[in-house]
């Protein structure tokens, strides 16, 4: 009866308690606030995207972005995309930890229960 009633539910708390998983709402509001930080890229005025653009044209020289030898649009695309994968990346890594700390230490706890029954029947 300890080990299937008990056992689980101990485990299932110490778990809980030394690697708490974030909910899908926190997991979700996270990384909406670390992507809010990053900035929009499809806000013109947006400060990150703003120093990129005069960064661009500087480089070129050149007063526009129609100017450019190349659709700026897309880069702009392509550095929203790099910077919002990266924080989703980091975001999934962070879980993928708990959660792999979670599995190990329940292969631990099963162990330790079944050599603690194999000593108990023989």
């Amino acid at each position: 009866m300890f080990f299937t009633l008990i056992m689980p539910r101990i485990a299932q708390v110490i778990g809980q308690n030394g690697y708490p998983s974030p909910s899908k709402i926190e997991f979700d509001k996270a990384v909406e606030a670390d992507l809010i930080k990053q900035g929009d890229s499809h806000n013109p005025d947006d400060p990150h995207y703003k120093v990129l653009k005069d960064s661009i044209l500087q480089a070129y020289q050149v007063d526009s972005t129609h100017n450019l030898p190349f659709n700026y649009a897309g880069l702009v695309m392509r550095e929203g995309e790099k910077l919002s994968a990266e924080t989703y990346n980091q975001h999934q890594n962070r879980l993928i930890n708990i959660i792999n700390n979670l599995i190990s230490r329940y292969l631990r706890t099963k162990r330790v229960k079944i050599n603690f029954i194999t000593i108990t029947i023989f």
